[in-house]
């Protein structure tokens, strides 16, 4: 960071930088910095404090907050995770170390460019911390998050599936709330144009081009995309089929990946709709157990479905891939955590950066296998999450009373 901030803050940052100038100026949020912001206008609102800095003592502060939000949700993170699954206690450290080692090209990507990631990170992680104790609170947070980027409004269908609908609401209520509040920066008017031509710039990511959409917004097909419609987007292209097909494919592999799921759920005796086990009474530590795999699972679905993923995206599975490591630390399922880890590592950082392959080789790369890696990871820590709460549920309740062997009398 000394040697980046050194000369100048990333372009990444700078798009933030002015598009919060242009807010306390009178500018177009839209129109500056080559139209390369192309976020809701709340980032831009609230980064205004920054804007009356020089660019680079902005970046400075951006990066620490980034540093110490990001530890101190992941802090938040492992300490539910250690109930969950009762991990030791005091292995924090121990767990972290190994997770950044693993993951320190995505991390380094995030804090060099000056990225907005952590500001989401932070959101979903602290909602999967709280939302069995504090669903409103959660949801209010989960709709922050949906106004950096819209990928967590996967979450909000999770809520309603599971239906908890407190959060699911407070989520509703979250997104609603953070659209309307940046009017106290813009004006009503000026933020309502905003969110509109927010929505409108999406349609660039599938080709649909209307006069007025904001921002610079690459294809589908984009090669530094790891996710896994990028890449069937790419080899649809290459064998003189579109987009439609593209999308058809992954709807199959969404399908296979929900089947791997259920199968998951009931080789391990819990119930994937439900939420909840067949076997064992669940404690509130195993509700918070199950919601640490369940937003993992989210947190990989997310990445790799993504119409656009590139490397430095993935800062966002950090938790998994801190959950990983500290089952290790524990020496908890071994094998499956140690494949997973290998695969989210070798399938991402090494085999998956489509970067590798823009001169068009059909390659790993190419076809999404950065999001197939990250989709292999989530299913198999998925599989050793369950089991170890299946565990920590034998030691600790008795079976329901249905499966209860009858007392003579």
């Amino acid at each position: 960071m000394v040697r980046r901030l050194a000369v100048e803050p990333y372009c990444d940052f700078r798009t933030f930088y002015d598009a919060a100038h242009a807010a306390v100026t009178g500018g177009d949020i839209y129109k500056v910095a080559g139209q390369t912001y192309v976020y809701p206008p709340m980032l831009a609102g609230w980064m205004t404090p920054l804007s009356d800095l020089s660019i680079l003592d902005a970046s400075w502060i951006w990066f620490g907050l980034s540093l110490v939000v990001t530890l101190a949700s992941l802090r938040a993170w492992w300490s539910a995770a250690a109930t969950g699954f009762r991990l030791s206690s005091g292995g924090f450290i121990a767990a972290l170390g190994p997770a950044l080692l693993l993951w320190i090209e995505q991390v380094r990507r995030e804090f060099e460019t000056g990225q907005c990631d952590w500001l989401m990170l932070a959101p979903i992680v602290l909602g999967a911390v709280i939302v069995v104790r504090r669903p409103i609170l959660a949801g209010l947070l989960l709709g922050f998050a949906i106004h950096i980027k819209y990928l967590p409004l996967l979450v909000v269908v999770w809520m309603v599936v599971r239906r908890r609908w407190t959060a699911a609401a407070a989520s509703v209520v979250g997104v609603v709330l953070w659209a309307l509040l940046p009017a106290f920066v813009y004006g009503w008017d000026l933020n309502l144009d905003y969110l509109g031509r927010a929505a409108a710039g999406l349609g660039k990511l599938v080709g649909i081009i209307k006069e007025g959409q904001p921002g610079t917004v690459y294809p589908l097909e984009y090669d530094y995309s790891v996710s896994v419609p990028s890449g069937f987007a790419r080899v649809a292209a290459r064998f003189g089929y579109g987009h439609r097909e593209a999308f058809a494919a992954c709807g199959v592999l969404a399908i296979v990946v929900l089947a791997a799921a259920v199968w998951i759920y009931r080789r391990n005796g819990w119930s994937i709709v439900r939420g909840s086990s067949l076997r064992f009474r669940e404690s509130e530590a195993d509700r918070r157990g199950l919601m640490i795999l369940e937003y993992s699972g989210l947190l990989a679905v997310m990445l790799a479905f993504s119409p656009q993923t590139q490397n430095r995206h993935l800062f966002l599975f950090l938790p998994v891939i801190l959950l990983g490591t500290a089952f290790l630390v524990d020496d908890l399922q071994r094998v499956r955590v140690g494949i997973a880890l290998a695969a989210a590592t070798l399938g991402t950082a090494l085999l998956g950066n489509a970067a590798n392959v823009a001169a068009g080789n059909l390659n790993w790369g190419y076809v999404g296998g950065g999001g197939l890696a990250v989709l292999v990871a989530g299913l198999l820590l998925l599989d050793a999450g369950l089991r170890r709460l299946n565990a920590v549920a034998a030691e600790s309740s008795p079976p329901p009373a249905a499966e209860m062997p009858p007392v003579a009398v």
